[in-house]
């Protein structure tokens, strides 16, 4: 894949990682110019870069990987989030049936929820998931947010 780097509004695309390593990042939809449009467009925008890098994720088999990385504070239901709630919201479920189409070809996707003030951290992590060692971790939405680490409770 060609390197890539795009910043529109909230989301920022790194393909520039390694090949078939697509890094989609939503910062939050307080950091968006939003006019004429919706906190819809930015997880369109999501959507339109992945699909846009998915054939070269493929193809490169187990090193492919996705990694979708938002605000923890968006996934966890802050007051005055809802709009990157439901963006965040949408990014999780999108990972995990990316997950599941990826799964075919070796490749992996995950949903890393950072803590703004833990920069040092969630890039470990995400050079953990972007890794040769990181095929074993796919579908997994994962927190590096200190205190607020403990994540959402499922059913």
């Amino acid at each position: 894949m060609t390197a890539n780097t795009t910043d529109t509004r909230s989301i920022q695309v790194d393909s520039t990682q390694q090949p078939g390593v697509l890094v989609v990042t939503y910062h939050g939809a307080n950091h968006a110019n939003l006019p004429g449009g919706s906190e819809i467009d930015l997880l369109c925008e999501a959507f339109e870069a992945i699909q846009h890098g998915w054939e070269a994720v493929v193809t490169a088999g187990e090193l492919g990987r996705i990694v979708a990385v938002a605000p923890a504070a968006a996934a966890l239901g802050e007051p005055a989030l809802l709009a990157d709630a439901a963006v965040t919201g949408g990014l999780i479920s999108l990972v995990r049936s990316l997950a599941i189409e990826l799964a075919k070809s070796g490749g992996t996707a995950n949903t890393l929820l950072y803590d703004p003030a833990r920069p040092s951290a969630t890039r470990a992590m995400l050079h953990a998931l972007t890794s040769p060692d990181g095929s074993d971790v796919t579908g997994q939405e994962i927190y590096v947010a200190g205190s607020l680490s403990t994540g959402r409770l499922h059913p």
